[in-house]
């Protein structure tokens, strides 16, 4: 019996046995896939391991923060008792609590504390203002705030907006990105700087210079802490920056790493606590504010009503003031066609139903404007009804053509007149008409045809001359010749034209044909080798 027990322990051991050993081979096979893995991965990751050991290294060498600042700018940066306090300063501080360095400050003006940080001095400026427009030697941070600048005159200096400036003397403070805005209202050369806040707003007060623009928040602080109250703000929003920390251009790293602790302490809550603490005053919620949403809601309703009530009223004068318009612009139309240096017919279903005086004149009506309608096609002359035709149907079907088209008529005297005309498809007494501007060309046509003659004329005198004739350009190049003068050098038309005389041997001619060309009387007389024969000939 103790022999068959031990038996089935040494078989329930062998089976244990078997089981632990296929774990194991299970999970070494699993620690070398893994193992395998994590070695083809390692080289993707060096790199990041290792900056993020740079990063620590940094961190743990870079113990202080020096932070740099305005030293008048309450309620965001100043200093009282020799303590640097405002909303940018516990801001600072907060960051370098997060970041596990120590803040020292050195506060100074705020031109002063811009040259610290571009100069090294300091690591970071804890607010100042920016733009879209990035500084050339700064790198500007996620903005904790927004200024509105406002402009603070005297009680009794009688001015109302930033316009009433341009040409008065204001002051900014130096280095405040508001210098740009101003710029581009056009008084910058009435512009001058003070150091700090207080010493613009004691300018103002003892009557020097004409205004100050500055942060709304900042000036009414400094009113109210001085007891200044002489002066008072205009009451506009003349421009809004935003505000928030800067570092100096090369220094990304730590503009990174600020930005992440300024995250952290809008998500923790520190932001806001702060953001009370020093500008709740400033900040009081308005009227609309608290009841901003029943504001809404009622200006939908009334919105809603007036929509429906001026929607019935504008439908009952629709028509009537559709019928206006009509009448408003036929009488445009009129006025229009009376006053025109030129002819001006309208064209209702190709009859003549409104012209003007000087239409009538060139008609034949002499100083009358007759009375009724007439038919267009009776003054048409019958060789041109077809041309008038095309473009009277394009027009009323508004398809594309030239409007400009010149054609002749018959006054009431039978006397035969050139016209240019200019149309338009209008809408007159609630039918589609043509408004026709024209004028009388009959002179500039006959002109014409004196200068075709003209030229028809000379063309014929030119090939037909006795005489060798030619034309040749300011490079001597022959444009045309006639039949005389391709015979006397041996050629065809064709042949000379296209000819560069610089080629002729005799330059005696080639002199007296620039001369020419310099409004010179150019001559010569002699043999001459003809370019196409070898005889010479006397010319």
């Amino acid at each position: 019996m103790i022999t068959g027990k031990m038996q089935k322990q040494h078989r329930s051991s062998n089976w244990l046995v078997i089981l632990m050993c296929a774990i194991l081979a299970a999970l070494s096979f699993w620690s070398i896939r893994i193992l395998v893995t994590n070695t083809r991965g390692d080289s993707n990751e060096t790199e990041y391991a290792k900056s993020i050991v740079n990063d620590q290294t940094v961190v743990s060498k870079q113990q202080t923060l020096l932070i740099g600042g305005d030293d008048s700018n309450p309620p965001y940066s100043y200093i009282q008792d020799g303590e640097a306090i405002g909303l940018d300063n516990d801001l600072m501080r907060e960051v370098a609590k997060n970041l596990g360095m120590k803040a020292v400050f050195n506060l100074s003006t705020l031109a002063e504390a811009r040259q610290n940080l571009i100069d090294g001095k300091v690591d970071v400026i804890g607010g100042i203002s920016f733009s879209q427009h990035q500084d050339e030697n700064l790198l500007f941070g996620t903005s904790h705030a927004v200024q509105y600048y406002d402009l603070f005159v005297r009680q009794d200096s009688g001015i109302s907006s930033i316009s009433s400036m341009k040409e008065k003397i204001a002051i900014v403070i130096a280095g405040d990105e508001i210098i740009n805005f101003l710029t581009q209202q056009g008084i910058t050369g009435q512009v001058v700087t003070a150091e700090t806040p207080v010493d613009a707003l004691t300018w103002l007060a003892s009557g020097k210079y004409d205004g100050v623009v500055i942060n709304k928040i900042q000036g009414y602080y400094l009113i109210n802490k001085y007891n200044i109250s002489n002066l008072k703000s205009v009451g506009d929003v003349l421009n809004e920056l935003d505000y928030g920390f800067a570092v100096a251009k090369g220094n990304r790293n730590l503009l990174f790493k600020i930005n992440q602790s300024m995250a952290i302490i809008n998500a923790s809550g520190i932001y806001d606590e702060l953001n009370n603490k020093w500008l709740s005053a400033y900040q009081k919620a308005s009227f609309f504010d608290k009841n901003q949403y029943i504001i809404y809601g009622l200006v939908v309703f009334f919105t809603a009503i007036f929509i429906v009530v001026a929607w019935g009223w504008s439908l009952r004068r629709l028509v009537k003031r559709r019928t206006a318009e009509l009448k408003a612009s036929e009488k445009k139309y009129k006025q229009l066609i009376g006053s025109a240096t030129e002819g001006v017919v309208i064209l209702v279903e190709r009859k003549i139903v409104f012209l003007n005086l000087h239409a009538a004149r060139i008609f034949g009506f002499e100083d009358n404007i007759p009375e009724g309608h007439f038919e267009l096609f009776d003054y048409i002359h019958p060789l041109d009804h077809e041309l008038v035709m095309i473009k009277y149907q394009q027009i009323m079907d508004d398809l594309p053509a030239n409007v400009l088209i010149s054609f002749r008529i018959n006054t009431i005297n039978k006397q035969l007149r050139w016209i240019k005309a200019n149309s338009a498809k209008i809408e007159w007494e609630g039918k589609p008409a043509i408004l026709a501007f024209f004028s009388d060309v009959t002179e500039e046509r006959k002109m014409q045809e004196s200068i075709k003659t003209s030229e028809e004329r000379y063309r014929l005198v030119f090939a037909q001359s006795p005489v060798g004739l030619f034309h040749y350009d300011s490079e001597l190049i022959i444009t045309n010749v006639n039949h005389r003068f391709a015979e006397i050098f041996g050629g065809t038309l064709s042949d000379l034209e296209g000819y560069d005389l610089h080629k002729l041997k005799e330059e005696r001619i080639i002199d007296a044909l620039k001369i020419v060309n310099q409004n010179g009387n150019g001559f010569y007389e002699g043999r001459i080798t003809p370019i196409f024969s070898k005889a010479q000939k006397s010319v």
